[in-house]
Order: C-alpha cells, then sequence, then structure tokens
C-alpha cells in the first residue's frame, strides 16, 4: 500500500463514486466541479501507459486499485493484475490479486521482443532457438531448439509450471 492510499477509506470512496463491476466504470456521485457533475464517468484513460486514473481528494489512483477497495473494503495487500492485460478494463471479473512476478508473467509481449515469441530468442553461437524464464532471480533455461515454435512451446510448459492461470504466451 502507498502512503496516500492510507488515507482513502471504501467508505469515502463508495461516498464519492459509484462503481459498476460488470462495466468496471466508476461515475461521480457528488459534483466535483462544474465539468464534473454528479453522474458523470469518472477518470482519464493515460495514453502512455494505458491505466485510468481517477483523482480522489486531491491524489490520483489507478481505477483497478480503486475498484478492488470498493468492492473488498482494504486495498490490495501486494499488486491488481489485469487477467486480459487491458489496463483500462476494470471490470471485477477481470481483477485479480497478484504478486509482482505473477503480474509480470501475465504480461504482453515486449516491443523489444525479435523472436516474436515470449520467452525465446535466437542464439547465434549455437544457431539454434533458445527458450529461458525468469522465476524469482533465478533462470531457467527451457532448451535449445532447432524450430521457433518448439522454443515457445518450451517456454510457455515452463510458464505454466511456474505461474500457473498466470502464464501467458504472447
Amino acid at each position: 500500500m502507498k502512503d496516500f492510499e492510507r488515507g482513502l477509506t471504501a467508505d469515502r470512496l463508495r461516498e464519492v463514486l459509484r462503481y459498476s463491476p460488470s462495466t468496471g466504470e466508476f461515475h461521480w456521485r457528488v459534483m466535483c466541479s462544474a465539468r464534473r457533475p454528479a453522474g458523470t464517468l469518472a477518470g482519464d484513460k493515460k495514453k502512455v501507459s494505458g491505466y485510468v486514473l481517477i483523482g480522489v481528494d486531491g491524489f490520483r489512483y489507478r481505477a483497478h486499485r480503486l475498484a478492488w477497495l470498493y468492492m473488498t473494503g482494504e486495498w490490495p495487500a501486494k499488486q491488481v493484475d489485469h487477467e486480459d492485460t487491458d489496463r483500462a478494463n476494470n471490470r471485477w471479473e477481470n481483477l485479480r490479486p497478484a504478486t509482482n512476478q505473477q503480474n509480470q508473467a501475465n504480461s504482453r509481449l515486449s516491443k523489444n521482443n525479435k523472436s516474436g515469441v515470449k520467452g525465446v530468442f535466437w542464439n547465434e553461437r549455437l544457431q539454434k532457438w533458445q527458450a529461458k524464464i525468469n522465476v524469482g532471480r533465478r533462470q531457467i533455461h527451457g532448451g535449445y531448439h532447432d524450430s521457433l515454435a518448439a522454443a515457445g512451446a518450451a517456454y510457455l510448459r515452463l510458464a505454466h509450471e511456474h505461474f500457473g492461470e498466470f502464464a501467458r504466451a504472447a
């Protein structure tokens, strides 16, 4: 929990905002300003991060963390993962508690990935595709493979073994 989260309670949140678990949207219960009368959609999606941010009592919060507080009455102990990886999809069924490692395992393919397959890279020296996964501070080797598909399958096996439901191939 971040320090500024300590000040916002579930009761205060429910006093100023209404959350729809089926849509993941927040609407203002009170008039915040002339531009934001009661009933209007709360929050703005940030282009760079993709998160929806909502300002309450002078602090900006990520909407998925507010959804957790709204639904459970408590701030999330660690992180809240978007199961479908869409940071703006704050439907309750799409949110789940996660450790940092689980959240990372459920991430999409990095824009810096050159193979096009998560956890797979070309080993120039051996002229083979190599799969590997990071678990904690350890790197687990998934073998060398003649085909990109075989290396991708090896990565996915490791991901399911170590991350279960949080494993994501792409």
